[in-house]
């Protein structure tokens, strides 16, 4: 008797151990299957061994998938080609612009600083972005000429010192002109993106940004 229950926990042990468990559901289909809410208080550890424990990740990256058969991986956003918003430098004081004169426009307000993508230069009355991280990157501009009679005016982002993009419009209104440019190009660590304004008469900025956002390598 006690040998035959001997072999009947075995057997039952031996089929719990490779059976496939399942939660709220009477037919599981993989060996651990729950049908309904699960919580995680504490990490997820992804991979490993027996002997080792899988991967809890970093701050800040997401868990994504390999495919059937393969363990999901940690990872970054830039690392799946998610955009990511890399920095954004705004304008909101008055700059004096020379007449003909193509004038680097300088900000005052750092709204998004991520330095593992680019960093402001300087850091207060930032005239440009030093790239930390090399990609593809949109490049996106916008400035508030105050004018005092007609004429053209001409935005231009600038790398290091080749232009990337132009915007030049003539205006007749004795008010303003609003400029956007926007460009996606490849950036290098160290590569400067800075932006100009000029008008053909004297005039002022009063309002401008400029902004980055890393497309992927």
């Amino acid at each position: 008797m006690i040998k035959q229950i001997t072999s009947l926990v075995v057997f039952a042990t031996s089929y719990l151990i490779n059976a496939q468990v399942g939660v709220n559901t009477e037919n599981p289909q993989r060996t651990f299957h729950v049908n309904g809410e699960f919580q995680v208080t504490n990490e997820i550890n992804v991979g490993g061994t027996e002997s080792t424990k899988g991967d809890p990740g970093e701050n800040g990256q997401i868990l994504f998938s390999q495919g059937e058969n393969k363990p999901p991986l940690w990872g970054n956003l830039d690392d799946i080609n998610v955009p990511v918003e890399a920095g954004f430098i705004n304008k909101s004081s008055s700059q004096s612009i020379t007449a003909n004169v193509a004038t680097l426009i300088t900000f005052n307000t750092t709204l998004l600083n991520l330095q593992n993508y680019a960093i402001p230069q300087p850091t207060n009355n930032s005239n440009s972005f030093k790239i930390v991280k090399s990609g593809y990157y949109q490049v996106t501009s916008y400035i508030h000429y105050n004018i005092n009679q007609s004429g053209t005016a001409t935005t231009t982002l600038i790398k290091n010192n080749s232009t990337i993009v132009s915007n030049v419009s003539g205006y007749s209104s004795l008010s303003n002109i609003d400029h956007n440019t926007t460009n996606t190009i490849f950036l290098n660590k160290d590569d400067s993106i800075t932006l100009n304004g000029k008008f053909t008469s004297n005039a002022s900025v009063s309002i401008a940004s400029l902004s980055l956002q890393f497309l992927g390598n």
